[in-house]
């Protein structure tokens, strides 16, 4: 398997779609469907799920979090396959991605969607 999409864990990903799957359904009922707010809202939703997946593949190997003990799937820092420094660029790559898909949905729905995801950061 490609390393990026090891590291990206395809397995923890339905933790960025059920909730966008979930949302779509309700304004489905209340406010119609929308295409182009789904896709944005879906590949944004990705987009942070596998930046963060990245941050802390980097992050857990700096630390020494990762190593023979560990249980669970190997890491790709931890491999040696994927420097820390590349999966920190990744997770930048990722992250501006989701900054477009999310400033696409403010200009579709309006200033609430930038007050939920500076919220969002500053929670996170």
């Amino acid at each position: 398997m490609n390393p990026w999409i090891e590291a990206s864990r395809p397995k923890t990903l339905v933790a960025g779609i059920i909730p966008v799957a979930l949302g779509s359904a309700l304004a489905v009922r209340h406010a119609g469907f929308h295409a182009g707010v789904l896709i944005a809202a879906l590949l944004g939703a990705l987009a942070i799920q596998i930046g963060t997946n990245y941050v802390n593949d980097a992050s857990d190997f700096e630390r020494g979090a990762d190593n023979e003990d560990r249980l669970g799937p190997p890491r790709m820092a931890a491999k040696g396959i994927l420097t820390p420094r590349a999966l920190y660029r990744g997770s930048v790559f990722c992250f501006l991605f989701a900054f477009l898909a999310g400033s696409y949905l403010i200009a579709q729905a309006g200033p609430v969607i930038l007050a939920i995801g500076l919220l969002s950061i500053f929670f996170a």
